[in-house]
């Protein structure tokens, strides 16, 4: 196979900014030749990484915010598939964000471009009906989730379970016991404005209410490197309540430093649990993004942690809660000693579960299925 080639590498959010990151630094090892360009985050940059586009140029969630953005994500898409016509681009790694990536697959494909998808689409969560668009446009799926080897296999995919990339991450990050006799919670509404914009509110009026049962309780909300710009800060500014922190500061080492966390649903909610901190979990979305999603969803749970463990592990609080009841669940996480040892419990199982290079995996299966391509050195 080629070792000096151009490839595209596509994220559509900073958590799959930073898998992303991880992944092309590893490849590097393999192919130190290779030249990376594509949809680039903070993280993707660092690594030296061409960016045709930044990634908040994509950053957007629900099928009704989807919607009004049609057209941008449109000529998106045909500037990256210009980029690739122009520099011959042979192998595409497109990470995460299928609703995006699986249109610019077929695109891909129709070019001859080897494209292997790193996330698995959560198909086994929101049907089936993308199986055959999945199945003849990536050439390689890697699945960061030990079951979603079997279950994308079973229809037919190239896929392979490579081990969770977030493991290693949380890892590195220490967890900081609070000696104060305040108890810290850490409050985390995501990485998009979109849905920063939804929920912050609603957790700064949960944080009302739980000062009300802990009266020393305060609080930290991180901001996300998105929106460490003028404009994010004065809104955010705008936002101050007694207590609360802002900060710029990784989402992680706010996580760990903290007694508990209510956290947005989403790639956070594991973090946090790998970061061993109790949490309670709660989102809003747009009512036409919701009623679909009800439609559509076949999982039990919304969060991760308790999908891969396959119980309700913490609570979940969807679209329409009374804060008063987040508040009491939350101040649980640090009053009632037996339910935050079983929590801390199954995080540990969690982490056990989980445990796996996977970057390095994903290198090795990157590897195998190219050297099995001679059209890829053309």
């Amino acid at each position: 196979m080629k070792t000096n080639g151009h490839w595209l590498i596509s994220v559509g959010e900073l958590s799959g900014d930073l898998l992303g990151a991880d992944l092309v630094r590893a490849l590097k090892k393999e192919y130190p030749l290779i030249k990376f360009s594509g949809i680039t985050g903070p993280a993707l940059a660092s690594e030296g990484v061409c960016s045709i586009a930044n990634i908040d140029e994509l950053n957007v969630m629900g099928v009704a915010e989807v919607l009004k953005k049609l057209a941008s994500i449109s000529i998106l898409k045909n500037s990256i598939l210009e980029y690739v016509d122009r520099y011959q681009i042979r192998v595409a790694i497109l990470v995460d964000s299928a609703g995006f990536h699986l249109k610019l697959a077929e695109e891909l494909k129709m070019r001859g471009v080897f494209v292997i998808q790193y996330v698995a689409p959560k198909l086994w969560a929101w049907g089936e009906g993308r199986m055959p668009q999945l199945r003849e446009n990536v050439d390689l799926l890697l699945a960061t989730f030990p079951f979603e080897e079997s279950f994308f296999k079973k229809n037919g995919i190239n896929c392979h379970y490579v081990g969770c990339p977030i493991v290693n991450r949380t890892d590195a990050v220490q967890k900081h016991q609070n000696t104060s006799d305040r108890p810290l919670f850490a409050l985390l509404p995501g990485s998009r404005f979109q849905e920063v914009n939804r929920l912050l509110r609603p957790m700064l009026s949960i944080a009302k209410q739980l000062k009300q049962i802990l009266p020393h309780a305060e609080f930290v909300v991180p901001i996300a490197g998105s929106l460490q710009d003028e404009k994010h800060r004065k809104w955010f500014a705008s936002h101050k309540e007694e207590g609360v922190r802002f900060v710029e500061q990784n989402s992680l080492e706010v996580m760990a430093s903290a007694d508990a966390a209510l956290v947005a649903s989403g790639t956070a909610t594991l973090e946090c649990a790998l970061v061993k901190t109790p949490l309670a979990v709660i989102y809003s979305m747009n009512p036409l993004s919701y009623y679909i999603a009800k439609k559509n969803v076949r999982v039990k749970w919304a969060s991760l942690v308790n999908i891969l463990r396959s119980k309700l592990v913490v609570q979940e609080f969807i679209q329409d809660f009374d804060h008063l009841t987040v508040a009491k669940e939350l101040a649980s996480l640090v009053t009632d000693t037996s339910k935050r040892s079983s929590m801390l419990a199954e995080f540990d199982q969690l982490h056990k579960d989980l445990k796996s290079p996977a970057a390095s995996n994903a290198v090795a299966y990157i590897h195998s299925a190219l050297e099995m391509t001679p059209y890829v050195s053309n």
